[in-house]
């Protein structure tokens, strides 16, 4: 399906073993492969099969791993200009990664608040923009990019940037949604975090019992074989 997959290393290195491919080319060929795949009805199966697909048919893609991003623009040196905002399909988050990202979280807020240079019709010129980008809709999928490679002047080449960024193996999205958005998904996040924390709750108990069993069957047990020890040798 994709021969550049089966390329061979020819550098020696490696030693004709398979070579080593871009993983977002990778993603972006998979996407591409999926494009056409039906997505699913309620009950689990193709609705492109059933009678009542239809043209308007959401495809497995744009069901599953398609987010809705809005963009909004407002020029930092004419606020009394009209922003700008515009609505695009997403199929993945950027996080920015720069030798001060720590966390996966700091990098996407990166990407998403970004300065941007551009014409500006109100001063006739080249002027600084700020942009926010939030997501109107979020996909079942959250597919999360991590930018290793910048460009670097000095030597006029990509750079990848080896620095380790810790990321949680549960993500709230919350930070990411636009404000209509993020009030629909509180209720549901705020009841996750409740359970989550009754859970916590009940390891603890868990955890505390299971340590002081073997102390309270330690003492009557030793008491126990005083006492036959003691009758025996009487």
């Amino acid at each position: 399906v994709n021969p550049q997959f089966a390329e061979v290393d020819r550098s020696g290195k490696l030693g004709g073993a398979y070579a080593q491919q871009d993983a977002e080319e990778c993603f972006g060929q998979i996407i591409n492969t999926l494009r056409n795949v039906p997505g699913l009805d309620g009950d689990g199966s193709s609705s492109g099969t059933s009678p009542q697909a239809t043209a308007d048919t959401k495809k497995f893609v744009e069901q599953y791993l398609m987010g809705e991003m809005r963009r909004e623009l407002t020029c930092d040196e004419a606020p009394e200009e009209q922003s700008s905002v515009t609505t695009e399909n997403v199929l993945k988050i950027e996080c920015n990664i720069s030798i001060s990202t720590n966390f996966m979280l700091t990098g996407i807020m990166n990407s998403l608040d970004q300065k941007v240079e551009k014409r500006s019709p109100s001063l006739g010129r080249d002027a600084v923009y700020s942009q926010k980008s939030r997501l109107t809709r979020l996909p079942g999928y959250l597919v999360i990019h991590m930018v290793r490679f910048a460009w670097r002047q000095d030597i006029q080449k990509k750079a990848k940037i080896m620095r380790k960024v810790k990321f949680p193996l549960e993500f709230d999205a919350l930070d990411l949604a636009t404000d209509d958005l993020r009030e629909k998904l509180l209720p549901a996040s705020r009841k996750l975090k409740e359970i989550e924390k009754e859970r916590m709750e009940r390891r603890k108990v868990r955890k505390r019992t299971k340590n002081a069993l073997p102390s309270a069957s330690s003492g009557p047990a030793a008491t126990a074989i005083d006492v036959e020890m003691e009758d025996a040798t009487a």
